[in-house]
């Protein structure tokens, strides 16, 4: 299940931690190893 609308969740996201969520990733990186 996710947001239908990218728009809107790429907003909610800016809004809830004050950053893109490309520029959140590249300064959150999760290592390939973690992810599943």
């Amino acid at each position: 299940m996710g947001y239908e609308d990218p728009a809107f969740f790429r907003r909610l996201f800016k809004r809830t931690t004050g950053m893109a969520p490309g520029a959140y990733r590249k300064r959150f990186c999760i290592p390939d190893f973690a992810r599943s």
